[in-house]
This record gives C-alpha cells, sequence and structure tokens, in this order.
C-alpha cells in the first residue's frame, strides 16, 4: 500500500466519520467491487490517527457486519502492529510479549473466515497481504497490489 496514514486532504472525511466500510477490492476494474468488506461504526481510534500507527489493539464486542449481513454482530477487531506467535492462527492468536514471535501489522475480524484482512505490513520480512484468512490458509497469493487492495471507505452521518 501507497500509505500508511491518512491523506492530508481525506482528514476532513475521517474525522467526520460515522461509519467504515473496510474492504479488499480489484481497483484496476471499473465497479471496483469488493471480494471481501465488512461495515461497522467509525472505531474512535480510527477518527484520531490511521490503524496502522497502533500498537496491539483490540476493540472488543464491536458492532460489525460481514458481506452481505443486514445487521451487526459483537466481534473483536483487531489493528495495530505487534508480536503473534509464529504457528498458526493469525489474527486469532493473542498478541505476544516477545519470545518466539513474530511482529508483523494486522487490520482484521477475529473468528470471521471471509472478513477482509491486511497484514504483514510492520514485518521486515513479510510482503504486505491484503485478504481474507480463507484464501491465506488455502496458499492463494494475497499479496498487495494495483489488482488486489484493502481499503477503509468512511462515509458521514447525521
Amino acid at each position: 500500500l501507497a500509505s500508511r496514514t491518512y491523506d492530508l486532504a481525506s482528514l476532513p472525511f475521517v474525522r467526520g466519520a460515522r461509519s467504515v466500510l473496510v474492504a479488499v477490492r480489484n481497483a484496476t476494474t471499473a465497479s471496483s467491487s469488493a471480494s471481501a468488506q465488512a461495515t461497522m461504526p467509525m472505531p474512535p481510534q480510527w477518527l484520531h490517527a490511521h490503524p496502522a500507527s497502533y500498537a496491539s489493539y483490540d476493540l472488543d464486542a464491536w458492532p460489525i457486519a460481514l458481506g452481505g449481513e443486514l445487521s451487526p454482530s459483537p466481534r473483536t477487531l483487531r489493528f495495530g502492529w505487534g508480536a503473534l506467535p509464529m504457528d498458526d492462527g493469525g489474527c486469532n492468536q493473542a498478541w505476544s510479549a516477545g519470545g518466539n514471535a513474530n511482529v508483523k501489522g494486522w487490520v482484521c475480524v477475529q473468528d470471521a473466515s471471509s472478513a477482509p484482512l491486511w497484514t504483514g505490513w510492520a514485518s521486515s520480512s513479510d510482503l504486505d497481504q491484503c485478504t481474507t484468512h480463507t484464501q491465506m490458509e488455502g496458499g492463494e497469493d494475497t499479496h498487495c497490489s494495483v489488482s488486489n487492495v484493502f481499503t477503509l471507505s468512511v462515509k458521514a452521518g447525521t
């Protein structure tokens, strides 16, 4: 991804946001339809700083609707950078205090295999991944690229 901070021109929109659509999409197509998406109220932390600027943050019981769900369910939204155990589990693992762990950046929804996921960005050895748990665990090439981007789209409310 070109930026891990908010673009200055977008700050007024971000600060006025009431909700956010998190998605993985193909930016090269006319429709730019999302292959994975989650909608939720704008996390208060994200009003002040990009999710990549936080260390090891979990927002528990946050109302999130995945894909075509009409009603949100309480889920854990994980964002920021920190160490996770090196075995499988990714977003579903507990943040680690160190030891045999791999520092990565994460924006994901725990226990939601079809939710959009952005990881790898805080690691010097891993490439950014714009994906879902299902795609990543299935061994699909999910590196971020022009045709596979992780996006945050905000919506103002009244």
